[in-house]
């Protein structure tokens, strides 16, 4: 397995395809399989236009991070800013999502797309940690490590 991975960048709409093409590149690098990789490539997309289009519209200079460790059982992908923090109704919004509206479902394709969602909000920003377990028939790494925030 390879090592922890960190990237930061300025909070564009252009930027959230490079936080989730370094994403799918980790996860194909360690054998975690295509479907992994389409799952958490598509939860960060979902998360990374909900910060830039949510988060930090209209505030200037902002930046988001993304990370990628090994965990126990899984793969934990965090998402960081410093915009305005997720609405609690938006958190709690229906599971599985509404396929049929335009907007509203990022945080049901995220759900879905993950085993668990954690989230919180503090005066030194956002913080979205999304697990996915690794699949069984992929071998655990012999020492999970995993990154600093």
């Amino acid at each position: 397995m390879t090592d922890d991975c960190r990237l930061s960048c300025a909070a564009t709409l252009g930027n959230v395809r490079l936080l989730a093409d370094a994403v799918r590149g980790w996860v194909e690098a360690n054998g975690l399989g295509e479907a992994f990789a389409a799952d958490f490539e598509l939860a960060v997309v979902e998360a990374a236009n909900n910060v830039v289009l949510h988060g930090t519209q209209g505030l200037q200079g902002q930046t988001m991070s993304v990370s990628i460790c090994h965990v126990p059982g899984g793969v934990e992908v965090t998402l960081e800013d410093r915009g305005r923090a997720i609405p609690p109704d938006v958190l709690e919004a229906a599971i599985p999502p509404d396929l049929g509206v335009e907007s509203g479902r990022g945080m049901g394709l995220i759900a879905a797309c993950t085993d668990r969602v954690d989230y919180s909000a503090t005066a030194e920003g956002n913080r979205l940690v999304l697990f996915k377990a690794v699949p069984p028939d992929v071998a655990e790494p012999a020492v999970g490590h995993k990154a600093a925030p």
